[in-house]
């Protein structure tokens, strides 16, 4: 019932935020730390 009164945002608001969001999770990833994980061979991924 709220997403019928709510309204929506513009479409540059949406893009902006999205951008945003991925330029945080650039700035904050620590490959030192955080590495990937290949669960088929059961390794962490080298950069």
């Amino acid at each position: 019932m709220a997403a019928v009164l709510a309204s929506s945002f513009s479409a540059g608001v949406r893009a902006e935020s999205d951008a945003r969001g991925d330029l945080g999770l650039l700035e904050r990833f620590d490959p030192v730390r955080l590495r990937a994980f290949d669960y088929a061979r059961m390794q962490r991924l080298t950069p």
